[in-house]
């Protein structure tokens, strides 16, 4: 499995039957290697892992105040990208997940890197953005590369054609 998807409900008056019922309606859509799981917990619990997260909520009569979106963490449990919203990018997404895993979400390929390379994450619009300094460095690279090639099998060319 490529990641782990987790729900946590901020009501610790729900009850474990609760987050059962929604595993079972949300997991009819999910691919057979992904898994969303859903939790419920104690007041402290929950207020603990929403802080160990930097996650914020307040409750406002029978509803939750909070931010919309999605923390990503790393294998080791730190937080490595927060992606605000209900809807993210399936490249945001991908991205966030590539950079959470230093490139070992699934098959990791060469094109991820690029990709990586290519993109960062912007704060301020909060979401992966062309840094387009890298594209023009990596276009420079690729180009001396393409250069220094030809040039190689020029010059074999012609002491090839020379030795005759």
């Amino acid at each position: 499995m490529d990641y782990n998807l987790i729900t946590l409900s901020f009501d610790s008056t729900d009850i474990p039957e609760y987050s059962q019922g929604k595993e079972v309606k949300y997991s009819e859509n999910l691919k057979k290697n992904e898994s969303w799981r859903f939790f419920t917990g104690s007041k402290e619990s929950i207020k603990s892992i929403a802080d160990s997260v930097g996650f914020k909520f307040v409750k406002d009569g029978d509803e939750f105040a909070h931010p919309s979106g999605i923390i990503i963490l790393t294998k080791h449990g730190r937080v490595s990208r927060y992606l605000s919203g209900v809807l993210f990018d399936k490249k945001d997404f991908k991205l966030a997940l590539l950079e959470a895993s230093d490139g070992v979400i699934g098959n990791s390929s060469i094109s991820d890197k690029v990709l990586l390379y290519c993109y960062g994450f912007d704060p301020i619009g909060r979401k992966y953005a062309l840094k387009a300094l890298n594209v023009i460095k990596l276009g420079g690279v690729l180009t001396l590369l393409l250069i220094g090639v030809f040039m190689f099998f020029m010059w074999f060319k012609k002491k090839g054609g020379t030795s005759k």
